[in-house]
């Protein structure tokens, strides 16, 4: 995968740094595996993608359901299943991760 396939299918990154795409993806070539099959590459972009959001914000990228919010002061707070492991609520918090999950299983 390069960079401006990636850009193509994700066009809300355009303005993310190239180099930081580029390194993303050398880690996503190392963290998946043969294990997705014929998903292999669509995997690796949503692998991808997943890193950059969070890099992107932070760390602190989240989906799920809110278990509480509050007006004034801007709170939310996201729920995760209890059965949900360290790896499904990690990936689990963009909805790229989620994405990914849905190849991975």
């Amino acid at each position: 995968m390069t960079v401006a396939e990636f850009k193509t299918r994700f066009p809300e990154f355009s303005d993310i740094d190239d180099t930081l795409i580029e390194m993303l993806i050398e880690e996503g070539e190392l963290s998946v595996g043969a294990n997705f099959g014929k998903f292999r590459d669509l995997a690796l972009l949503y692998f991808v993608a997943h890193s950059v959001a969070l890099n992107n914000n932070g760390l602190s990228a989240s989906s799920g359901s809110i278990a509480s919010q509050s007006v004034d002061g801007v709170s939310v707070s996201y729920s995760t299943p209890a059965n949900l492991s360290e790896y499904g609520a990690y990936f689990g918090s963009t909805g790229y991760g989620q994405k990914y999950l849905y190849y991975f299983n």
